[in-house]
Parts: C-alpha cells; sequence; structure tokens
C-alpha cells in the first residue's frame, strides 16, 4: 500500500476540546497539544475510526490511486458494517 495522505481541517477540528480521533486511533496517528496534528500518517491502517468519531467531519483521507480497489473494498466493507458514507478520496 502507497503512502496515505490525512488531511485535517484546523477550520473544522475542535482541537484538544475534543481529540476523539487522536484517543480511538489504534495506531498513534493524532498528537493533541492545544490542537490535533497529523504526526504519523504512515501508520495509519484505513481503520476510519477517526472519521466515524469526528463530529465535525474534519478529517478527510486521501489514497494513491494505484491503492484504491484496496481502498473501495474497505470502504464498502465499512459502509455495509454502519451504513455510513466516509470521507475517502484517491488521488
Amino acid at each position: 500500500m502507497g503512502m496515505i495522505d490525512i488531511i485535517l481541517n484546523q477550520n473544522r477540528c475542535q482541537g484538544s476540546k475534543c481529540g476523539k480521533c487522536a484517543y480511538v486511533c489504534p495506531n498513534n496517528v493524532f498528537t493533541i497539544t492545544d490542537v490535533v496534528t497529523v504526526t504519523s500518517p504512515v501508520y495509519c491502517k484505513m481503520c476510519q475510526e477517526c472519521l466515524e468519531i469526528c463530529p465535525e467531519a474534519a478529517i478527510i483521507i486521501n489514497i494513491p490511486d494505484h491503492d484504491k480497489n484496496t481502498a473501495e473494498k474497505i470502504i464498502k466493507t465499512k459502509n455495509r458494517n454502519t451504513g455510513k458514507k466516509r470521507l475517502l478520496k484517491t488521488y
């Protein structure tokens, strides 16, 4: 799998007031100080826990186009299980 790009919209993110994404991430992709930052995107396994818990929809996960089939399989599985749509994009 190629490098995943995780974009955190700081205008939407509530930072340390929330921090749910950092608490729920099993791979420690996020760090909380006054703001939430994406410090270890290489450890992201696309579990989408951060996307599900973010109350502001402030997270976007960009996936390299050559991994599009893998990403689509994950999205379909998650959507089937939760009924929620994800903010995953390929580039």
